[in-house]
């Protein structure tokens, strides 16, 4: 039985499906979720909910799986995702309750968190560092793209169906990378590392948090992480107040994704031009640029149109892209070999948490403000966090 790993154009579509699928549960059901609120009879604050616990369980599992993968082996974990991922989508299409919603999400994102990384070890396990390299440069545009895909494909089923059938889809998706895993994956882990241990993993993140590098870094990018979910999870309320279907409201998301995309391309193009320290204060202007268009948005009825919002948070969305490429490029050189896949699931449990905190804050202030008050809030302090953040970084000389 031929292996996914003997052909490299094989290799290289299996590595883009399970990558694309691993984010494409972030954004695919982005044009259902006002009707969602409204089937299952819930505030728009509580059916973001779904948003909140399936970064957790993204969070839980990028944590973990980076130890569990090398101790027990790539083609189990990458299984054992697949089935998470059939299990908690399977949960969310035949869900009549924000409950069951809420669970599947979970256990959707527990599955999806270990997909969304597990590809680059794979292909560092079958290649050599170049090849690696080439490959990763090859399925990484699937995972930019996700963002602009996924909610087209969402609004697409719901035009023609409901919002159990998105899920649906994402069953019989994960299902069928499932058995294509199970018949044509072999373990590529040739030599298997430590035996997995909780008390290693504490004790790696101890010491990768007592380092003020890291911590410092590792703080602004959960910001800028955090901000840019923000609008992902309240712009699709705001669209349907203002009148767009469900289908239109699906392709809003694709200037968002070519403007990260923009924003990671620039990163490479001009980083040896400028030095790291202006490449940052250039993301970090944009960033404040955008933020401040979608405060005036939600504020001051001269900019109240859909086109301004979009372009405001496409400034914002070019800004993470250069502050996000900078610094996770430059805590993946803190450390030697040996802690930087510990330091990259740190880096993902934060940033997950951390979006875990921004949707719970929203989902609160939905209850009580406006939707566009809330966003206006939230986007304020993302300001002044990123500020402050910009002035202790400075100080504390974090980019050399």
């Amino acid at each position: 039985m031929k292996s996914v790993v003997n052909d490299k154009k094989i290799f290289t579509i299996y590595l883009i499906s399970i990558s694309f699928f691993g984010m494409m549960n972030t954004d695919i059901f982005l044009p259902c979720v006002h009707l969602m609120s409204v089937d299952l009879g819930v505030s728009a604050g509580k059916i973001q909910y779904i948003f909140l616990t399936y970064f957790l369980g993204v969070g839980v599992s990028q944590f973990f799986c980076g130890s569990f993968s090398d101790s027990h082996g790539r083609r189990i974990a990458v299984l054992a995702a697949l089935l998470l991922t059939s299990i908690g989508s399977v949960l969310c299409a035949l869900s009549v309750s924000l409950t069951t919603l809420v669970i599947g999400r979970f256990i959707l994102g527990v599955g999806a968190g270990v997909l969304i990384v597990i590809w680059r070890a794979i292909a560092y396990d079958v290649l050599d560092k170049k090849d690696a390299f080439h490959m990763i440069a090859n399925v990484s545009p699937a995972i930019v793209l996700s963002p602009a895909i996924s909610p087209i494909l969402g609004g697409t089923i719901l035009h023609i169906s409901n919002w159990h059938f998105v899920f649906a889809f994402a069953s019989a998706f994960s299902i069928l990378l499932f058995i294509i895993t199970l018949l044509f994956l072999p373990e590529t882990l040739k030599i298997k590392g430590h035996d997995f241990s909780i008390h290693a993993i504490i004790h790696s993140s101890k010491r990768l948090l007592l380092s003020s590098r890291f911590s410092i870094i590792s703080l602004g990018l959960c910001i800028v992480y955090s901000g840019y979910f923000l609008y992902i999870i309240q712009s699709p309320f705001i669209f349907h107040r203002l009148g767009y279907s469900p289908l239109q409201v699906s392709f809003f998301y694709i200037p968002v994704a070519i403007s990260y995309f923009l924003g990671t391309r620039l990163t490479k193009s001009i980083l040896y031009k400028i030095g790291k320290k202006m490449l940052i204060l250039a993301g970090l202007l944009l960033f404040i640029i955008g933020a401040l268009g979608i405060i005036s948005f939600c504020r001051f009825i001269m900019f109240d149109f859909v086109s301004f919002l979009i372009f405001s948070f496409c400034i914002l969305a070019i800004g993470n892209g250069i502050i996000l490429t900078i610094g996770s490029a430059e805590i993946m050189s803190l450390f030697s070999a040996e802690l930087n896949a510990s330091a990259s699931s740190l880096l993902g449990f934060m940033q997950s948490l951390s979006t875990v905190l921004i949707t719970y804050m929203i989902s609160i202030l939905n209850s009580e403000l406006t939707y566009r008050y809330g966003l206006s809030l939230l986007y304020f302090m993302c300001i002044f966090l990123i500020l402050t953040w910009f002035l202790f970084m400075n100080f504390k000389k974090t980019f050399k």
